[in-house]
């Protein structure tokens, strides 16, 4: 082949471009997630303004295209950063090492079948001043994970997440999703059924004055409780961290198989969103990413997963 000859595959809806040394693959742009650092800057669907803290992608564990994805089964211990910032998700301890997987023809990173093994450290930590955090994943959860922890920062004076300690997404057997705090609480969803054998979204956001828990574009939790900028400082100085906690991701209670990573955006401060009469997502740059992701896993997003 040429430099730059390309194939648009139709099955996949994959663009592969010759580079003079390997053939690149780049899904086509119709339905991409774009923003000001991201691999797409504009000419698509979703399109926001805010730029994302980190952006993890299953399908692109390499942060740029398919080309770097393993083999079935093979352990993970860098997930690249797709977001332009160069924050990567690292674990060099093959035991606490996800295994890239795909389910349901989506690409995904199974996390150890464990309690107290699995996880991997972005190494950054938001800059003081935030007015709180913004976390969208696209996760399957087969099992019935017991506080366990999806995405979290260590509070000041932690080394690593911990139950009620840390600030971000967790799990549990009889709620969906918590709100890890900001200020010494968590908030549950008022959804209560977790396992699933395919990818859910969970969006929250939580500062002061406002937490808001989403399964898809439903409500799952509406609060108002103040922040003091103190506080949201001292829960946000520590690193940032997917699956560690009380419980890691894959934890079990009775049913076998590790959680896991389809998708992973943090932001530092809360992401826009506007809701309806009941709540719901319904306008802003939040209700856009949680679009792009259901186009991409195929979910609906008005009908939440509860059964």
């Amino acid at each position: 082949p040429a430099p730059g000859d390309a194939v648009f595959q139709e099955d996949t809806k994959q663009i592969i471009v010759w580079d003079c040394s390997a053939w690149r693959v780049y899904d086509a742009a119709g339905g991409e997630l774009a923003y000001p650092s991201g691999l797409y800057t504009a000419g698509t669907p979703y399109v926001i303004t805010t730029q994302p803290e980190m952006h993890y992608d299953a399908s692109r564990v390499n942060g740029v295209d398919s080309s770097g994805n393993p083999a079935f089964g093979v352990a993970v211990s860098t997930w690249e950063d797709r977001s332009g910032n160069s924050r990567d998700a690292v674990q060099a301890t093959a035991a606490d090492q996800g295994s890239f997987i795909k389910i349901g023809g989506h690409d995904g990173i199974r996390m150890p079948s464990s309690t107290s093994l699995g996880f991997y450290d972005t190494n950054h930590a938001f800059a003081t001043g935030s007015d709180g955090m913004t976390v969208i994943v696209a996760i399957t959860t087969p099992n019935g994970n017991h506080f366990a922890g999806v995405v979290n920062a260590t509070k000041t004076g932690e080394t690593a997440p911990g139950l009620f300690k840390d600030a971000g997404l967790m799990m549990t057997g009889n709620r969906i999703a918590h709100i890890a705090h900001l200020g010494g609480n968590y908030f549950s969803s008022s959804y209560n059924t977790l396992s699933c054998q395919g990818p859910r979204i969970i969006a929250l956001l939580d500062g002061d004055g406002d937490q808001k828990l989403f399964e898809g574009n439903k409500v799952g939790y509406a609060g108002t409780t103040v922040r003091s900028q103190a506080t949201i400082d001292n829960a946000l100085a520590g690193d940032w961290f997917l699956g560690e906690s009380h419980q890691h991701f894959g934890g079990l209670v009775s049913q076998s198989g590790g959680g896991i990573y389809h998708e992973v955006l943090i932001f530092r401060g809360l992401l826009g969103y506007t809701v309806d009469g009941n709540g719901d997502l319904n306008g802003g740059e939040m209700n856009t990413v949680v679009n792009y992701l259901a186009n991409k896993y195929g979910i609906d997003a008005s009908n939440p997963i509860t059964s």
